[in-house]
C-alpha cells in the first residue's frame, strides 16, 4: 500500500505531495484563481489540487470538479449558474467565492434539513451548500443530529438545486433496496431495459417502484413523490435515496455492466430525455442535469466493478490486440 502525504496551504490546496520516506512526487505552484504554474511538477501523480477539489483535464477544458459546478480556474468563474443565486443577487451567478480567491474557499456538497412527523417519517424543510451531505433533523438547533447520508449531493434537490420541500423520508421503506436487489442480481438485458425504462414502464421507478401499473391508473404525480427518500445499502454502507435516485443508478449501473464508455452512456441518456420531451410535443434539444448524472454515474461506477463488465473489457483487449497482430 503507497503511502501519500500531502502539505496544505491555508485554503486546503495540496502543495506538495511526498511518500512515506519523504520523496516529493508532485510539487504544487498555483496562480491566484488556481491554475497551475510551469514550475509546478508531477501534475499527473495525483488530481486533487487547489483547495483540494479533482482537477479534470478531459477534452482540454482543465477544471476543477466542485461537486456542485465546474471551476474553471483560466477565468476564476464557474461554468454554469449558482442554484441558490436568488440569495446573492449583488454577486453575478457564476462568481466564486465572491470574487476573493485569495481568503476564502466555496464549499462543496449539499445538506437536507428534515423534521420529524413520525417514527420512521421526515419531512423536508429546507437545504442549502454545505460541506456535507447529511440529512439533519432539528437543524440548527442544540438537538441537531444526522439520521444519515444522501446518496449524491442532489438526491433531494430540483433541477434548478433547490430542496424538494415537503418530500418525506421514510426510513422504514425498503422498495428501493428490494427494486436494486432485484436489478442487480437478475439485470435484464441492454435491449430490454432500454424499452422499458421510459416514463411508466416497470424501470421508471420513481413512477413506479418497479411494479406494473395499468394505464387507466396512471395519474399526474407531484413531484414531493417523486422525490420520496427512503434507505438503500451499497457496499455495506447505507445511503438515503430519493425515488428519482433509484431509477438513475439503475440506469448507470445497466450502462456500466455492459461496459458502455461513460460519454457515450450520457449522449444516450440525452437522447432518451430529449425524444420523451418530442413524443409531448416540447420540441427541443434536452439535457439531463445534476440530480439525474449525479446517481447515474454511481450506478455506472458499480457495474463497472461487476464481472461482467470486466469480462466485457478482458474480451474487447484481446479482440484489440488480435486486430493489430493481424
Amino acid at each position: 500500500m503507497k503511502t501519500k502525504v500531502y502539505i496544505k496551504d491555508h485554503l486546503g490546496s495540496n502543495r506538495v505531495v511526498v511518500n512515506s520516506i519523504g520523496t516529493i512526487n508532485q510539487h504544487n505552484i498555483y496562480y491566484t484563481l488556481g491554475g497551475t504554474t510551469a514550475l509546478s511538477s508531477g501534475q499527473e501523480y495525483q488530481q486533487y489540487k487547489y483547495t483540494d477539489k479533482e482537477y479534470d483535464p478531459m477534452h482540454g477544458l482543465n477544471q476543477y470538479d466542485f461537486s456542485a459546478r465546474q471551476y474553471d480556474p483560466a477565468i476564476g468563474r464557474f461554468t454554469s449558474i449558482d442554484p441558490l443565486a436568488e440569495k446573492y443577487y449583488h454577486l453575478t451567478p457564476y462568481s466564486y467565492c465572491g470574487g476573493d480567491p485569495v481568503n476564502k474557499v466555496d464549499p462543496d456538497g449539499r445538506h437536507i434539513e428534515v423534521q420529524s412527523v413520525s417514527d420512521y417519517q421526515y419531512k423536508i424543510v429546507g437545504g442549502s451548500a454545505n460541506k456535507d451531505m447529511n440529512v439533519y433533523v432539528d437543524y440548527g438547533t442544540k438537538n441537531q443530529r444526522s439520521i444519515g447520508t444522501m446518496l449524491t449531493k442532489y438526491s433531494f434537490m430540483d433541477d434548478k438545486g433547490k430542496a424538494i420541500i415537503g418530500a418525506i423520508i421514510d426510513m422504514s421503506d425498503r422498495s428501493g433496496s428490494n427494486f436494486l436487489n432485484g436489478f442487480i442480481h437478475d439485470t435484464p438485458e441492454l435491449l430490454y431495459y432500454m424499452f422499458n425504462a421510459t416514463e411508466w414502464e416497470i424501470y421508471d421507478f420513481k413512477r413506479t417502484s418497479g411494479k406494473y401499473i395499468p394505464e387507466e391508473q396512471r395519474t399526474e404525480q407531484s413531484e414531493e413523490y417523486l422525490y420520496r427518500g427512503m434507505t438503500i445499502p451499497l457496499d455495506g454502507k447505507r445511503y438515503i435515496a430519493s425515488a428519482r435516485d433509484i431509477g438513475n443508478f439503475a440506469a448507470g449501473y445497466i450502462a456500466g455492466i455492459n461496459d458502455i464508455a461513460w460519454g457515450v452512456s450520457r449522449i444516450a441518456f440525452d437522447v432518451l430525455e430529449t425524444w420523451q420531451h418530442i413524443i409531448k410535443w416540447e420540441i427541443g434539444i434536452y439535457s439531463e442535469k445534476y440530480p439525474t448524472t449525479y446517481a447515474q454515474k454511481m450506478g455506472y461506477n458499480y457495474g463497472q466493478k461487476t464481472e461482467t463488465a470486466i469480462a466485457i473489457k478482458k474480451m474487447k483487449y484481446i479482440y484489440y490486440q488480435y486486430n493489430i497482430q493481424h
